[in-house]
Order: C-alpha cells, then structure tokens, then sequence
C-alpha cells in the first residue's frame, strides 16, 4: 500500500485556510482457490478545505474511489465508492460548538451489487467553565441502508429483506486536564 498527502496550512486576507489532496493505492488481493472471490486494489483520491474567520470555521472532505468504506478491499465488478462531509463550528472565549454531515455510498457486503448508503449528522457543544475544567454535550443521528441486506441482523426477517439500521446517541459529559 501506498500513502501520499499534501497539506497547506495559511492565511489569505485574514482568513485562515487549510487545504489536502491524498491518495492511497494498492496492488491487487488474489486468491489462488478456484471460485474464490476477487478484489481490486484501492485507488483512493481525497481532497479537503476548512476556512477559519474570527470565530466561525465552515469545510469538508471528499473520498473517492476503489474502496469499500474505511480501508477496506473492493470486489472486482463493484462501483467506485464515495465518502464526503461538510462541517461548521463558531469557537469564542470558553465557548464552542459545532455540527457536521457526513454521507457514504459504498460497496456494502461483498455479496451483493448494491451500493451501501450511510447518512449522519453530528452536533456538539462545549463549555470551559475553569482552567482545564469542560463539560460537553455531544450527539450523532445516523442510519445505514443496503437494498436486500439485513443489516438490522433480526432473525426473523425474510431472506434478502432490506432492514436498515438506525443510531442515535447522546453524551453528556465532563473533562478535567492537568
């Protein structure tokens, strides 16, 4: 596997910028069973941009290519895979917050030619109320769908039902550094 990235981190008229470009590829995994499944070798562009003005950050990150989510292998004959978010936070004095979206569309399981959609939103907030003392407030609303996989793993379901799966979680919580 090979791993290049370039960063630019900068001011351009008051405003802060950073900026990537990166790319990952690999050979190709074969097998010498016959029948056996064979995968790609990754081919993985990304490219991201984040601008910061008094306060108030706003960027995102796309990923695209031959993968299968994460850094995971691509079956031969599958499509070409996408990952992409877009964020926004203000920061002032003790006080921060922020949220974020992300969308995937990607292989799924191996088994299937459907694309596996992931969607999900992000929040959270933040508050210093001492040297290093934090409370926080964190939450993400996510859900996972693939036509004809049971991602929900109920038992009961009929062969090759869709069930998506659906997440929601909230923290709430307190940090101390010294």
């Amino acid at each position: 596997q090979v791993q290049v990235a370039a960063r630019y981190d900068g001011t351009l008229a008051g405003v802060g910028l950073q900026a990537s470009l990166s790319y990952t590829g690999s050979g190709v995994v074969g097998s010498s069973i016959a029948g056996a499944q064979t995968n790609r070798g990754q081919s993985i562009f990304g490219a991201g941009l984040q601008a910061t003005y008094m306060g108030f950050s706003v960027g995102g990150r796309l990923e695209t290519g031959t993968f299968n989510g994460g850094n995971n292998l691509s079956p031969r004959g599958q499509k070409q895979s996408s990952v992409w978010s877009l964020g926004a936070a203000y920061a002032t004095g003790p006080y921060a917050g922020g949220l974020h979206y992300i969308a995937a569309s990607t292989n799924g399981a191996t088994t299937n030619t459907a694309q596996r959609f992931d969607t999900g939103v992000g929040f959270g907030a933040r508050w210093d109320y001492a040297p290093g003392a934090r409370v926080f407030l964190e939450g993400v609303v996510g859900t996972a769908k693939e036509a004809g996989v049971n991602l929900s793993l109920d038992a009961t379901a009929p062969a090759g039902s869709t069930r998506a799966v659906n997440a929601t979680a909230v923290i709430i919580g307190n940090s101390f550094r010294w």
